[in-house]
C-alpha cells in the first residue's frame, strides 16, 4: 500500500506523522519505506542510518536505478529513498518528462515493502502531483483549531472552570 502525506501549506505535521507513522508499522512487524519527496530533506535526518545509499530521489525517478537507492534507518524493517533535490530540479524534469506524473507509481509498485509512506512538500507543483498520483491512500494533516469555552447557553465564556 501507498500512502502520500500532503497538503499545500507547510508546518502541518506531514513530516512528523509520516516518520511516527512509519516507525509506529515497523514496529509492528511491517516492511516500511520512507519516500522523502520534499526538496527540503527533513524527512531523510529524521532517523539515523544504518547504511546510506549511493543514491536518492532524483536517481530513482529520472535514472530508474535498479539499485543502489534504498537506505536502512537504525529501525529494523524501516527504510529510506533520501531526497537529493535541494535546488527542486525534480519538480522541473517530473513536468516535461511525458510519463512525468506516473512514473512514481510505476516505480514504487515494483519495490517489495508491506507500506510506503511518501512525504510531501507544503506546495503544489508536479513532485506532488507525482506523490498524489502514486497513492491508494491520501492523508492530510490538519492543524488543531482551538475554540473559546462556551458557556451552558453556548455564549462565548469569559471565563473557565479548570
Amino acid at each position: 500500500m501507498i500512502i502520500t502525506i500532503c497538503s499545500t501549506k507547510g508546518g502541518v505535521g506531514k513530516t512528523t506523522l509520516t516518520a511516527s507513522l512509519g516507525a509506529i508499522l515497523a514496529d509492528f512487524g511491517r516492511r516500511v519505506l520512507l519516500v522523502d519527496a520534499d526538496p527540503q530533506p527533513t524527512l531523510s535526518s529524521f532517523f539515523s542510518l544504518a547504511h546510506q545509499a549511493e543514491y536518492g530521489l532524483v536517481e530513482f525517478l529520472v535514472q530508474t536505478e535498479s539499485s543502489g537507492f534504498i537506505s536502512r534507518t537504525e529501525i529494523e524493517r524501516l527504510d529510506l529513498i533520501y531526497s537529493n533535490d535541494p535546488e527542486g530540479q525534480l519538480r522541473d524534469w517530473i513536468r516535461d518528462a511525458v510519463d512525468g506524473r506516473v512514473r512514481l507509481k510505476h516505480l514504487l509498485n515494483r519495490l517489495d515493502y508491506d507500506v510506503i509512506l511518501v512525504d510531501t512538500q507544503g506546495a503544489v507543483g508536479p513532485l506532488q502531483d507525482a506523490a498524489v498520483a502514486a497513492a491508494d491512500l491520501l492523508l492530510t494533516p490538519i492543524p488543531p483549531k482551538f475554540f473559546p469555552p462556551v458557556n451552558s447557553s453556548g455564549a462565548p465564556s469569559t471565563c473557565s472552570n479548570v
